[in-house]
């Protein structure tokens, strides 16, 4: 979207079809992560361009992605049983590499992640009247 001249236009597909993924924007960069794309894919608004950043070994379908302290932090999503993810993945840009960072008391997905403050954090789902743990 341009709103200098309120215009959508198409610009390049991603390389691949995507669904149950995830989105951020880090270094002036689009980051796109999950579904059955075993990979992490950035975009260049700038140069129209995609390019893929890193392979998975894993799908992580509906999972968190956000930048804290100069890295990206994925967390959960669901594989390719449909099992919920409980692992922290932290992309370095700077390194070119992507560590396990931890595992969560319990996996998550279909959940949205925040940087507030410089300390990562994940939001998940609420139901009034649930257990919460």
């Amino acid at each position: 979207y341009d709103p200098t001249t309120n215009n959508w236009c198409l610009k390049t597909p991603m390389p691949v079809e995507a669904k149950c993924i995830n989105a951020t924007t880090f270094h002036d960069h689009i980051y796109v992560v999950g579904g059955a794309m075993k990979a992490v894919y950035s975009y260049s608004p700038f140069k129209d361009i995609w390019c893929l950043v890193t392979q998975l070994n894993h799908e992580c379908a509906s999972c968190g992605i956000a930048p804290c302290n100069d890295k990206l932090f994925i967390t959960g999503g669901r594989d390719e049983k449909n099992d919920v993810i409980a692992t922290v993945l932290c992309w370095d840009a700077e390194a070119q590499k992507l560590t396990e960072e931890c595992i969560l008391p319990r996996g998550v997905s279909h959940h949205g992640s925040v940087t507030l403050r410089k300390s990562y954090t994940y939001i998940r789902k609420v139901v009034p009247g649930a257990i919460s743990v």
